[in-house]
C-alpha cells in the first residue's frame, strides 16, 4: 500500500522527499554491491577453494541480501513510477494521477458547486502485534466520502485520515463552502464502493448530520459495529 505524505493546506502526495529518494537509493546500491561481492565469494569457494559448506553457507546469506535489494528496489518503483496528488483547495477537490509504466493520466477537480454532501465515518487500520494477536490495537481513522454531481449522476470520491487536525481543515473547509456534512459512529471502512448508492443515499441511511467535532488518532483493542 502506498502511503501518501503531506497535509500542509491539505495537499497530499505520494512523491517522497528528495532526501528519503537519495536514502532508499543509496541503500539499494549498498545491498546490491553487497550481494555481488557475495555471490563472488560462493563462487570462489566452489571453484577454486572447494569449501561447499562455506559456500552454502555464504550463498544462504547472498539470497537474504538479494531478497532486500529486489524489495526495496520495488518498494521505490511504488513511489517513483506513481505520481498521486490530492488536494482539497478553495476550488474543490483536485485529484492527480500518472503511471510513468503504463502512461495512464488523469486529472479531475470537483468543483464545491458539483458537491452534493459529505459523509463521515470510522475506519480502523489493523497494527500487527506479535505479542499479543488478538489483542492487537487498531487505529480509529476516518473515512471522508465526497458525494458529487457526475454528469447527471451521483458518484463518490473517498479520502481517509487519521490526523485530527487535518480532519478539522477538512471539515472547516468544507462548512465554509456550505456542503452539508453527515456522519455516522460506524465503521464505513468495509463498505463496497458499489453499494455506497444504497448505503449512503437510500431510504435506510444511517446518518446524521455533523454538529459536533470527529475525534479520529485514538487507538482500540475493540471492533467497531460495521456500518
Amino acid at each position: 500500500m502506498i502511503e501518501m505524505q503531506g497535509g500542509e493546506d491539505l495537499r497530499y502526495t505520494n512523491q517522497l522527499p528528495d532526501y528519503a529518494l537519495r536514502f532508499h537509493r543509496g541503500l539499494i546500491t549498498v545491498f546490491g554491491i553487497i550481494s555481488l561481492g557475495l555471490l563472488w565469494l560462493v563462487l570462489y569457494f566452489l571453484i577454486f577453494d572447494f569449501f561447499p559448506v562455506m559456500a552454502g553457507f555464504i550463498f544462504f546469506v547472498f539470497a537474504i541480501m538479494a531478497f532486500l535489494t529486489r524489495f526495496s528496489y520495488n518498494n521505490l518503483k511504488q513511489y517513483t513510477n506513481l505520481n498521486i496528488i490530492k488536494h482539497l483547495n478553495h476550488e474543490g477537490y483536485y485529484f492527480y494521477y500518472k503511471n510513468s509504466k503504463t502512461k495512464e493520466e488523469i486529472e479531475e477537480l470537483i468543483t464545491y458547486n458539483q458537491m452534493d454532501q459529505v459523509i463521515i465515518g470510522h475506519t480502523l487500520r489493523y497494527i500487527p502485534n506479535t505479542s499479543n494477536a488478538i489483542r492487537s490495537p487498531r487505529i480509529i481513522g476516518a473515512r471522508i466520502i465526497i458525494v458529487w454531481d457526475n454528469g447527471g449522476e451521483m458518484d463518490f470520491r473517498i479520502f481517509d485520515i487519521e490526523v485530527q487536525d487535518q480532519l478539522d481543515g477538512w471539515i472547516d473547509r468544507m462548512r465554509f463552502h456550505d456542503i452539508p456534512i453527515y456522519m455516522t459512529e460506524k465503521d464505513v471502512g468495509s463498505v463496497p464502493g458499489e453499494e455506497y448508492i444504497n448505503k449512503f443515499l437510500g431510504e435506510g441511511r444511517d446518518l446524521e448530520e455533523l454538529t459536533t467535532r470527529f475525534s479520529v488518532g485514538g487507538r482500540t483493542t475493540k471492533k467497531l459495529e460495521k456500518y
